[in-house]
């Protein structure tokens, strides 16, 4: 999925390396080398960094890059509630290495994923890998499904959906039902 394969030191080495030099490029304050990582498994092969900024600052980071669409643009109009992995401070997960949405998950609604307890990107971190996708490989993920950020919601239970659109030439937030599933959706799974 990226400039780096595999799971040996080197390779995260390399994938903290290149989330330090985003942050700086974009005068985002983190220090990659502070975060601690999560314990390493060799499925889940992706490093996300997830800096101590918000979920607006992080999309108009991206708009410097390419278009964003949703339907409800100004976001700070809705009612977010973020998951437990909000920390104070920078914080590192694990996501498997893939162009699309895990395929494990199609077919699964937000209530399914959270009884099931498997867990799910946030809205936020699915932005930051989009970013990091984009800027090291010049092209978009989800390009055939919508990644299911599972990891938040909305206070009237909605689920933020993200992806490419194709047709329209930008990525795009949607928002979706929590007993909506269809084989177009789908979760990624992190380590965290």
């Amino acid at each position: 999925m990226t400039l780096i394969d595999g799971g040996h030191e080197n390779d995260i080495a390399m994938q903290q390396l290149l989330w330090q030099q985003i942050f700086d490029d974009l005068q985002v304050e983190c220090s990659v080398s502070d975060v601690r990582l999560p314990i390493f498994n060799p499925r889940f092969a992706q490093l996300i960094v997830v800096p101590s900024i918000t979920l607006l600052e992080c999309i108009d980071l991206m708009d410097q890059e390419f278009p964003i669409d949703s339907p409800d643009r100004d976001l700070s109009e809705v009612p977010l509630i973020d998951d437990w992995r909000r920390a104070e401070g920078p914080y590192a997960i694990w996501v498997r290495k893939r162009f699309e949405a895990d395929f494990e998950h199609q077919k699964k609604s937000a209530v399914h994923v959270r009884q099931s307890l498997i867990p799910g990107i946030t809205l936020l971190e699915r932005l930051l890998l989009e970013l990091f996708y984009y800027r090291y490989n010049g092209k978009h993920l989800d390009a055939d499904c919508i990644t299911l950020c599972t990891g938040t919601q909305t206070t009237g239970s909605f689920t933020p959906g993200f992806g490419w659109d194709a047709d329209h030439c930008r990525v795009r937030i949607d928002w979706f039902a929590p007993d909506y599933a269809s084989i177009g959706l789908r979760v990624r799974e992190v380590i965290t």
